[in-house]
Formats: C-alpha cells, structure tokens, sequence
C-alpha cells in the first residue's frame, strides 16, 4: 500500500497534544531561533526583584542575588582599605593621594610609617630624585636599619656629589661632606671641615742624649685631637734612679700620640711645663728657681727641653715631670 502523506491543512487545530509527543522528541535542532522569547522565561516576584537567574547543577534553576561592594566614607583622593565586615571597604580621610605626586598622610596624635623585615633583615627607604627614579644603578640614596641595630644612610651618586645637608628652610646648617669632615654655616670648603675628633691615652718617654730614662713608677698621658688641634698632658715620676748619659746632651720627650707640625709661622711650638724636678730638685715651682722650661717641637716625632737646665744630668734621687698644652699636628 502506498504511503499517503499528510499536510498540515490535514491537521486539525490542536489535534497534537503534548500527551502525543514523546519526552526528549523536540531538541533544539527542532526550535527556530528566538522561537523562545523572553515571556516564556519565569519573571519572578517582588522578592526577587534585581536577582539573576542561577544555574543550579543539575536542578531547576534559582533566582539569586547579586552581592555588590560598599565602599563606606568615601570621597575624591581618598586610599581605598578593607574592613572587618564582608564586602566593606573605606575610604581613608587622612590617607589622600591626588594622582600626581603627593601622597598624605594626617590625623591625631603620631602619624608613621613602617617597613618592616620580618625575618630579621634590612628594613630601607630608596630615594632616587638624581636619574629615572628607579631606585637603581649608582644614583639613589638609602636609610635602613640594618640587622645588627644601626641605622644607616648612604647617599650614591657616579659624579662623586655625595654630601649630607641638613638644612633650616633654605639656610645650610650642617654638612657632611663626601670627603670627609663636617662644615657648618654653609661653608663646603673642605679645609674648614671638621674632620677628626679622638680621645685617648700616650706614654711619655723620656730620654737624655738619645738615652731613655728606667722605667718610671708612675707614668700616664692623656689627648683629646679636635681637627688638627691636639691638648696633650703627660706625668712621669720615677725615685732614686739616674740616666747613664751623664751631662752630655739635652733632653727629650717622645712617645707623642700624633706627629706634631714641627715649623710654624712665627715660631716654633711648644708644651708648658708644671714640674721638673731632677736630683731631688724643683726647677719650676719654688721661689729659689722658677726657671722657664719648655719644650719645643723642633721636629715632628720628639720635644725638645728649653731653659737653664736642658742639658742638666740626673745622677740620683727623684725626676719628675708635669707637661700639657696645646699644639697643632700634621
């Protein structure tokens, strides 16, 4: 029997009813496209107004709500920071950055900073404002706080330009120059830099005729050096003794913490003398002599004894000798 087709003016309306369709007969190779329009999607309720609609893995699908971020206090510049709430964030009052190059930090009480190393490294801030500011090469300058407790600043520059100024508004204060030494007042001379301060202690030796005294009982020099000044002190006593050089020659003092700049403008230097006692005998302090000894830097490592009794032997008793003052060194 030959197959006899039917055409839809064959079909009665609504003679196919969804009982006569199999379940998954229609796929979406048998929908036209925008067949399904947006009336035939749920439209939900006033509950769930502004959600979306949600897959749901494997069942229906649910309206669901879209979860959006507050930002609390916020206004033009201001850094942005987390909260303790969920989906909170801030705006800082007192931490503004204007987009170009200044950022602020203000409010009560101290305001910091803080960068850290937690592993007990270097802590530093790179400042570059000579090149490209990258904080590379040879041309930034650094602060850190090193491991073992010092804080350290070091200033780079390849053209040597490597001064530390602090500065009151616009007038220089102090300078540490990159040679070396410290300037006040503006001044960037570096011979009018103060370089060198020291504190310590010398022993005096005392010689007669290039023949070195015995060992003294008591004996101790002190200097403080303050640029190329140096206050120089010394005592030596020593009882019952001599110096096997007899009355030949003079004497002299060596030992001297620093070599003394032996030729002056004007004259040579020299230390006053407080005693000078030889044989039992007070050359300085008593009325009977009084004499005026000195001793002089005729050359850069000794002081030479001027006066009545520079070339006087000691053959016995006591010898003691007081001497400060100031000189200038090399």
């Amino acid at each position: 029997m030959a197959l006899t087709k039917i055409g839809t003016d064959g079909v009665k309306d609504d003679a196919i009813t969804s009982g006569k369709i199999p379940a998954n007969a229609v796929g979406s190779s048998e929908i036209a496209d925008e067949a399904v329009t947006l009336a035939k999607l749920p439209h939900g309720t006033s509950s769930n107004d502004g959600k979306f609609l949600r897959a749901n893995n494997g069942a229906d699908p649910t309206f669901e709500t879209i979860t959006g971020t507050t930002i609390n206090n916020n206004a033009d510049n201001r850094v942005i920071t987390g909260s303790g709430t969920a989906n909170t964030l801030n705006g800082e009052s007192n931490l503004t950055y204007d987009g170009s190059n200044i950022l602020k930090i203000q409010g009560l009480d101290q305001q910091q900073i803080t960068i850290g190393s937690t592993n007990g490294g270097i802590a530093a801030l790179i400042l570059d404002g000579n090149s490209n500011g990258d904080g590379a090469g040879g041309d930034y300058a650094i602060i850190r706080h090193t491991s073992s407790g010092d804080l350290d600043f070091f200033a780079r520059d390849p053209s040597g330009a490597k001064n530390y100024i602090f500065r009151t508004g616009s007038s220089e204060q102090v300078r540490f120059q990159a040679g070396g030494g410290i300037s006040f007042g503006g001044d960037t001379a570096a011979a009018n830099a103060l370089d060198d301060y020291e504190e310590g202690t010398w022993t005096p030796i005392f010689k007669k005729n290039g023949t070195a005294n015995p060992t003294p009982s008591h004996v101790g020099g002190t200097y403080t050096r303050i640029g190329n000044i140096v206050h120089l002190a010394a005592y030596w006593y020593l009882n019952n003794s001599s110096n096997s050089a007899g009355s030949s020659g003079y004497w002299t003092m060596e030992g001297l913490p620093f070599s003394i700049e032996a030729q002056l403008s004007g004259g040579y230097q020299f230390l006053n003398t407080g005693y000078m006692s030889i044989n039992n005998t007070d050359y300085v302090t008593t009325s009977t002599y009084n004499y005026p000894i000195r001793w002089q830097a005729n050359s850069s490592g000794a002081l030479n004894m001027y006066g009545p009794i520079a070339g006087l032997a000691w053959t016995n008793g006591y010898m003691e000798v007081a001497v400060n003052g100031v000189l200038r060194i090399d």
